[in-house]
């Protein structure tokens, strides 16, 4: 009975090694990954694309209004339409331009330009959110990876001392109690490798939705990570953060364009100016 179960246990280690092991020499690069995510994400790219319709509105802001064609008829006789009837019957053709009072068209562009800006920076800050969540998610597949070597590492020191323990027992030479310490041993081994990979499928799939891919494309294993010191203060941290966090420049960009709708609306009460021309 003892021999049938360390039999099974150690047919499902090999299950369990088969499961994690790769079938190609290739590496998962952290920084192609990046480039893809950038070009591909869908979100990123929604992002992007709200930032560029904004953009192409400012100009239109600060345009002048379309001017106005006009086609009219002066004293025509409703009894009979006809234009030699009346000697004051005329045709007149006429041309309209509408100019805001100054100030209000630069202020109009302005507000856009501020709320294209502030699209820029979401745009950047969106960036680096889903930066920081691949590369968190790539760390945890790191370490999935490595946990993974380490334990059919030990799976397979686990296998020969079961087998040596079996072989010792059958032969009267060791103890029931080592061949089932051993076969504990291992079925705790194969438990983690199964959850372990429950932990990676899962990194898989985010990673691929991140890259916009289909969530059950394999990935190759992560390349070896270097150590880089951290050698920045924290003075100089909050320094760079109050000058370049995106998110901090939306905000000030926001806070500019509510001036500018401010200075608008006082500006409304102002007359506009047309210059009409026509001909008759």
């Amino acid at each position: 009975m003892v021999f049938k179960v360390i039999v099974i246990v150690i047919i499902g280690a090999g299950f369990c090694w088969n499961l994690f092991s790769q079938s190609s020499d290739s590496t998962l690069v952290l920084d192609q990954l990046v480039r893809e995510m950038l070009q591909q994400n869908s979100d990123l790219q929604a992002s992007y694309n709200q930032w560029q319709v904004i953009s192409a509105r400012a100009p239109q802001a600060g345009s002048l209004p379309d001017p106005i064609l006009g086609i009219g008829v002066m004293d025509l006789p409703v009894n009979s339409f006809a234009f030699d009837q009346e000697m004051m019957t005329g045709k007149q053709i006429s041309f309209m331009q509408m100019f805001p009072f100054p100030g209000k068209q630069g202020t109009r562009k302005a507000i856009v330009s501020s709320e294209a800006a502030a699209a820029e920076q979401n745009y950047v800050q969106k960036q680096i959110e889903l930066i920081k969540i691949l590369k968190i998610t790539y760390f945890e597949l790191f370490y999935v990876d490595k946990a993974v070597a380490t334990n059919k590492h030990n799976g397979e020191l686990l296998n020969q001392i079961s087998r040596i323990a079996e072989s010792r027992y059958r032969t009267g030479k060791g103890l029931q109690q080592d061949v089932l310490k051993a076969q504990l041993e291992l079925s705790k081994l194969m438990d983690n490798l199964l959850d372990l990979q429950q932990q990676r499928q899962s990194q898989v799939a985010q990673v691929n939705f991140l890259l916009n891919r289909d969530r059950s494309d394999a990935l190759a294993k992560t390349e070896e990570l270097k150590f880089i010191p951290f050698e920045k203060d924290l003075v100089e941290l909050q320094t760079q953060a109050e000058k370049n966090n995106p998110l901090l420049l939306s905000w000030q960009m926001m806070n500019q364009q509510n001036n500018q709708k401010v200075k608008l609306a006082k500006r409304e009460y102002l007359p506009d100016f047309s210059v009409e021309l026509a001909y008759t």
